[in-house]
């Protein structure tokens, strides 16, 4: 019995992947894409929500500075196709002054009174793209911003405790720093702090997206932690983007990636434009 389960598994798991296979794929794994634009217009807003249900999407990181109606009929949308919408935001600067970081606290209110205002359809969390390496001073002063990073997470999870918080980053964040006393590599830092990490395994196959995020799987299992790997779509170096390749290899790719993965691991797609009008 045991070899026939294990069989029919080995037939379906290629459908559990974002591949747009005919039937659904199993909603255990969690599938998210990035969607920085809010300003699309309603037809695109459809075809795009379309395009990821059919494609297995069930979580969406969805930047908007627009915490009214129209924030309130996207995640509906969303709702009715079973994805889950998590807030999205970004900026190396919240990490260089108390300025900066203060707009940062100020949106969030804003977000826990979206989630008040609107309860029918919340956000399920707060995911941020905070980049250290965005700033022109990373070369000079590479440690101190990475501290920064991780207190800023530390900072937000006491500050905000029943507030789910997710974070980007890359997959070269092994600095060993001190943080409370406890010196270890950066990206160990996050996933203790953060309630799960998007890492930004930005390569164009399945053994190399492995490879690069190897650390960050194993450590995200040894302290039972959820961990998303990620791809590119957009245009970049031909070595981290899908972007030559196209949608075919892509699904192939990542057909090949997911039965490498332990438990609670995702995946994800950046991004929903990009991923989009990838040719095939």
């Amino acid at each position: 019995m045991k070899k026939i389960v294990f069989a029919i598994m080995m037939l379906i798991l290629p459908c559990m992947v974002l591949t747009g296979c005919n039937s659904k794929p199993s909603p255990v794994a969690i599938r998210a894409v990035w969607w920085w634009s809010s300003n699309l217009e309603e037809k695109v807003v459809d075809e795009y929500l379309n395009f990821a249900y059919d494609n297995g999407i069930n979580s969406i990181y969805y930047c908007s500075s627009e915490f009214g109606e129209k924030t309130n009929k996207f995640i509906e949308k969303a709702k009715k196709k079973n994805m889950k919408v998590y807030w999205l935001d970004g900026y190396y600067k919240w990490l260089t002054s108390d300025t900066y970081q203060a707009k940062l606290f100020d949106k969030i209110d804003k977000y826990l009174d979206y989630n008040a205002n609107y309860p029918d359809n919340t956000f399920s969390g707060v995911h941020l793209d905070i980049e250290p390496h965005q700033s022109p001073d990373f070369k000079t002063n590479r440690a101190d911003l990475i501290l920064k990073l991780i207190t800023l997470a530390d900072k937000l999870k006491q500050t905000y405790k029943t507030t789910n918080f997710t974070y980007d980053i890359p997959f070269w964040l092994h600095d060993e720093i001190e943080y409370n006393g406890v010196t270890k590599p950066a990206y160990a830092h996050m996933i203790d702090i953060a309630d799960n990490i998007t890492v930004m395994s930005y390569r164009d196959n399945a053994d190399k997206i492995y490879s690069v995020a190897s650390q960050e799987l194993a450590y995200a299992s040894s302290v039972n932690k959820t961990i998303i790997l990620s791809v590119e779509c957009g245009k970049e170096e031909d070595v981290v983007t899908f972007y030559e390749e196209g949608k075919t290899v892509l699904n192939t790719e990542l057909n090949r990636l997911y039965p490498m993965l332990p438990q609670y691991t995702g995946m994800a797609i950046h991004n929903i434009k990009s991923w989009y009008n990838l040719v095939d």
